[in-house]
């Protein structure tokens, strides 16, 4: 949202002269009334900038008639492109906005964004960026520091992340991803930090909460370079597809009905390390012996 106030009263001009103001959204194509200290909302779909035009004249149009139109340029970086479409330039901010409702598709432009806080999602939403190569969320070690906090928390069922390269900048601390309902899908994404064998630092592309989640579909997503892939605590639905690379393996503290396909024997050999309860069903298909040392 934006506001202006009157810096300079207008001067000049045949006795009688006023000020009067107007606003535009389209470009200048459009000119509305505008009251100087209004608010004008500024997550309208796609955006560009805003126009407010200070005006000189005399309502019988005597003597001269002065202009001045200034613009304020936005920027706007997350889109829902479903419903009532809107654009905003934080995640949270999308999220929050009373237009963004369950269903809906949040678009996350090409290009590289950081991360100011955590984010909660609690609305049954897709977030979706322009593919791994494309949209990079950078997450920094100056915030980033608490081994039990999620960089993304999944507060609702029917959330899905796709298309997403997440990157812990730094050596920091914490899981991308908290998964806390039902029905929720991972899928395409990419997870890196900055983690080597030996280091002390916990990062983890996601975790799985307590509460007894089904459905849930973790699949074709590249994890490098963090402590581990995930820590499951409960939960049933499928894992699958996953490229793993320099980490220490998944750990398993409790599940349901769970299918754990193309997990590397290195990572398999982590699972039965830190295996804490017995699952009620677990299916290892299609092992690939991938022997690192830990």
């Amino acid at each position: 949202m934006i506001s202006a106030t009157i810096g300079t009263a207008g001067t000049g001009g045949a006795p009688g002269s006023i000020d009067e103001f107007e606003y535009s959204k389209d470009g200048g194509t459009t000119w509305l009334p505008y009251m100087p200290g209004d608010v004008i909302t500024t997550t309208d779909y796609l955006l560009a900038n805003v126009k407010i035009k200070s005006i000189r004249r005399h309502p019988a149009g005597l003597g001269c008639y002065s202009e001045n139109i200034y613009t304020w340029n936005i920027d706007s970086r997350v889109h829902d492109i479903t419903g009532t479409q809107g654009s905003y330039y934080h995640i949270q901010q999308a999220i929050d906005a009373a237009n963004t409702v369950d269903g809906d598709v949040l678009e996350i432009e090409a290009g590289t964004m950081a991360l100011p806080s955590v984010v909660n999602i609690n609305k049954e939403i897709t977030l979706r960026g322009q593919g791994i190569a494309s949209t990079i969320i950078d997450i920094s070690s100056s915030w980033f520091t608490n081994p039990s906090v999620n960089a993304f928390t999944l507060n609702d069922v029917n959330i899905t992340i796709e298309d997403i390269y997440f990157r812990i900048v730094g050596k920091g601390q914490g899981n991308i991803l908290g998964l806390f309902q039902s029905n929720c899908t991972v899928q395409d994404n990419k997870f890196t930090g900055e983690y080597v064998y030996g280091d002390g630092e916990v990062t983890r592309a996601a975790v799985w909460s307590a509460n007894n989640m089904t459905g849930l579909l973790f699949t074709n997503n590249i994890i490098e370079s963090l402590r581990q892939p995930g820590y499951l605590s409960n939960g049933s639905g499928t894992i699958s597809n996953n490229t793993i690379t320099t980490t220490r393996g998944w750990v398993i503290e409790g599940i349901g009905a769970m299918s754990l396909q193309e997990i590397p024997l290195v990572q398999i050999r982590r699972i039965l390390l830190f295996w804490m309860l017995q699952p009620t069903s677990v299916v290892l298909r299609s092992a690939t012996m991938i022997f690192q040392a830990l």
